[in-house]
């Protein structure tokens, strides 16, 4: 079943590799669109899918939702509007990627020829009211963002979207630019579903983790 939603400029649909992989190759292949990543540029095309292929729903994680961003054919928008296939241009992904001690961890990745123009923002607001309707997303209670101290257009974008600023965890990840051994501290944002208070988020992750 298809859950996409359109915004002003944008689309959002499930990801996939049959619609999406070039596209998405496209983006991890320059590693300055990676820069908050803990990981680097895939070696090959037999790389590449299967990192793709983790991160989609039934990968890493049942509990995996990943959706495309894809450009509109309007002229607010950067030609090219569509891709080599004649599909609309991919220009990101957005969704959930795992569940951590915080909670389900949610994100985003934007192809950087792309960055600077509000596209981000644009399709995070969008995955969030969308993925409080999934059905099958019920019983989740609120999603958490990580994000580098030093990544001020992320934070940005996370009080745009009507984040709540939490603790921050002292040398909780590694970039890949960095060697993958530097330490850096992430700043949790809580994203909780409409109509849920931040104690029943807490419950429902405490619960979680005696079941």
């Amino acid at each position: 079943m298809s859950y996409s939603i359109e915004t002003p400029r944008l689309w959002l649909e499930p990801m996939t590799i049959e619609e999406h992989f070039e596209d998405w190759w496209e983006l991890w292949k320059d590693p300055r669109s990676l820069t908050w990543s803990t990981k680097g540029v895939p070696e090959d095309h037999e790389e590449a899918l299967a990192n793709m292929t983790k991160s989609l729903p039934g990968g890493e994680s049942l509990d995996t939702n990943k959706f495309a961003v894809l450009l509109r054919p309007i002229e607010e928008n950067p030609q090219p509007w569509i891709n080599e296939k004649g599909k609309p241009k991919f220009i990101g992904m957005v969704g959930t990627n795992r569940w951590s001690e915080q909670g389900l961890e949610t994100g985003y990745c934007m192809n950087l020829n792309y960055w600077g123009k509000g596209y981000a923002t644009e399709a995070f607001a969008a995955f969030l009211k969308l993925y409080w309707t999934l059905p099958e997303r019920q019983n989740i209670k609120g999603l958490v963002a990580k994000v580098d101290l030093r990544n001020t257009p992320s934070r940005k974008i996370l009080t745009r979207a009507g984040g709540r600023p939490g603790e921050v965890i002292k040398e909780g990840y590694a970039r890949f630019i960095d060697g993958g051994e530097k330490k850096s501290d992430m700043e949790c944002w809580y994203f909780d579903r409409p109509g849920v208070t931040a104690e029943e988020v807490a419950k429902s992750l405490e619960e979680r983790s005696q079941s």
